[in-house]
């Protein structure tokens, strides 16, 4: 029983992973991380790096 139980939470976990994969969060999410990423390795380049560019 406490086996089928577990295999039960682990579907719904799943089905919770994928309604946030579709929902609108995700997508700001993944929009902040990008542009968070992008910020990062802009200033990489320009402060560490600036005598290659």
């Amino acid at each position: 029983m406490s086996s089928k139980f577990f295999t039960n939470s682990q579907i719904f976990n799943l089905d919770n992973f994928r309604s946030f994969l579709l929902s609108k969060k995700f997508m700001l999410y993944l929009i902040l991380g990008i542009v968070t990423f992008c910020v990062l390795v802009y200033l990489f380049i320009t402060i560490i790096w600036p005598e290659k560019f």
